[in-house]
């Protein structure tokens, strides 16, 4: 496992420790997408090709650069974040 990585959790507002897979890799933002080198989803774990992943929202290294996840964990950050702010907001307004 990496060392030094964190995840960012939306509900507490902050980085927490997080050990990704030892196939993923930090999601270059110029990446080919006909890349077929196979890397592991840094949240799932799942094998994909380099070329459909998609930078993470949550997931960093040391110099918060960020790791490759599938599209379906991408979608679940999202989920995460919005129910977060939502959350943030109902807070602030009083409800």
């Amino acid at each position: 496992m990496k060392e030094k990585n964190v995840k960012w959790n939306p509900f507490a507002e902050e980085y927490e420790p997080y050990e990704v897979p030892d196939g993923s890799v930090l999601r270059n933002p110029y990446c080919s997408p006909f890349d077929r080198r196979l890397v592991e989803c840094a949240s799932c774990g799942k094998e994909i090709e380099l070329g459909k992943t998609v930078m993470s929202r949550e997931i960093f290294d040391a110099e918060h650069e960020a790791f490759a996840v599938c599209k379906r964990c991408e979608k679940e950050e999202i989920k995460r974040r919005v129910a977060a702010n939502r959350a943030r907001r109902e807070k602030q307004n009083g409800r």
